[in-house]
């Protein structure tokens, strides 16, 4: 293998990357859902431009998807209509075979519902994550990895990636949008943590590309975009 060549591996935090993609389909003027292969592509060619390499030398070699999912008991007691419960496993099987077809090997793990408070937990999947990025970067199996997400939780993750000589390559998203709902109208906020920042080897600023006018942007967005 040419020593030019970089293996890049995704890996996606679930819950992080469906807020980003709904606040593109909803609320940002792109009114898009974003696809995995041109999101794909686009990282690969920006890391071959920052490495000075042919775009052909980068390749990404594996992706992952981590997300919580309700067992059936859970989902029971989480959504009481049998219509809309019904829904929701039909979304989540179409999204099966998405990642199936895209060959994205997909991670879940079973959240807990408490119908008290309404929240759910979900802090295992970050360390199932965290776990299984480093293990394959410390058995070489790539050369650089993309972290999909944006909680300051990820940086011992990033600090031992660098230590193992890996390139870290983080695609920024900061957006904020109102929305308006039975409460009122509510501000909602997303930023990639600095310390992320800070850490990473390549942070890509998303929201830029997105939101600037460019021949060169208008390309991108119809890359990742259904535009």
């Amino acid at each position: 293998m040419s020593s030019n060549q970089i293996r890049l591996a995704i890996f996606i935090e679930g819950a992080f990357f469906v807020k980003i993609n709904t606040y593109y389909r909803y609320h940002h003027r792109v009114k898009s859902n974003m696809t995995f292969n041109g999101l794909f592509d686009f990282l690969c060619a920006e890391v071959a431009f920052l490495e000075e390499v042919p775009p052909r030398f980068c390749k990404m070699v594996e992706s992952h998807w981590y997300r919580g999912r309700f067992s059936t008991a859970q989902l029971e007691k989480k959504v009481s209509d049998p219509a809309q419960r019904f829904k929701q496993m039909v979304n989540e099987r179409k999204l099966d075979d998405l990642f199936m077809y895209q060959g994205i090997t997909q991670h879940h793990y079973p959240v807990q519902y408490n119908p008290k408070t309404g929240q759910m937990g979900d802090a295992i999947v970050s360390m199932y994550l965290s776990v299984d990025a480093l293990s394959k970067a410390a058995l070489d199996q790539f050369d650089g990895i993309v972290l999909l997400a944006g909680d300051s939780s990820y940086l011992p993750l990033l600090k031992k990636i660098n230590a193992l000589g890996k390139r870290v390559v983080l695609p920024v998203w900061n957006f904020e949008f109102e929305n308006e709902n039975d409460s009122g109208i509510t501000r909602n906020v997303t930023r990639t943590s600095q310390a992320l920042v800070d850490e990473c080897t390549y942070p890509i600023l998303m929201s830029d590309f997105v939101d600037h006018d460019s021949e060169d942007n208008d390309k991108f967005r119809k890359m990742i975009f259904r535009v």
